[in-house]
């Protein structure tokens, strides 16, 4: 399996939530109802090569993020990382998503950089050096254009297959 549950802490990174295994399971358990998610942790799951280290983290250490295993200095973590908050939920302007709509929105971004690594790597290469440019400037557009994909091609579909909120824009 190329999806790891981390229970453990690890230098560099948030400290895990307790069970944070019967979060993820519970997350799951959610995204079951979406053919679109089912799919999308399938194609994760299914390629031992990728490997996808999810830290579910506690609400106040954490933001939901993909580091992809090019940018991941960890000594001891190898692979791709999501850090992911299961206590997060995110109201819309079509309604509430659950915490599980924020660990799919991270997967799509490890799909971005399993299927198509030259595109994601170009736009996070342009945003990480606007961003050490500038740390407190807004957005960069290329940052724009991953998000919207996500949202467009993953994020929105899942939601609405689960009947819940949906963003239109990455804020």
């Amino acid at each position: 399996m190329a999806i790891k549950i981390i229970t453990e802490w690890h230098e560099g990174f948030p400290e895990p939530y307790p069970f944070a295994r019967v979060f993820y399971n519970n997350a799951i358990s959610i995204l079951r109802g979406s053919s679109l998610a089912m799919e999308m942790i399938h194609k994760l799951e299914a390629n031992p090569q990728f490997v996808i280290n999810i830290i579910p983290t506690h609400p106040d250490e954490g933001v939901n993020m993909f580091m992809d295993e090019e940018l991941n200095t960890s000594q001891t973590l190898s692979g791709s990382v999501i850090t992911w908050d299961p206590a997060a939920s995110n109201q819309t302007e079509n309604g509430l998503q659950g915490p599980e709509i924020g660990l799919i929105h991270e997967m799509g971004h490890a799909l971005q950089y399993m299927e198509n690594r030259g595109w994601y790597m170009a736009y996070t290469r342009m945003y990480l050096e606007a961003k050490r440019q500038n740390p407190n400037g807004k957005s960069h557009p290329a940052q724009k254009v991953v998000e919207k994909d996500v949202l467009i091609a993953y994020e929105k579909k899942v939601a609405r297959q689960l009947g819940q909120g949906w963003r239109e824009k990455y804020d």
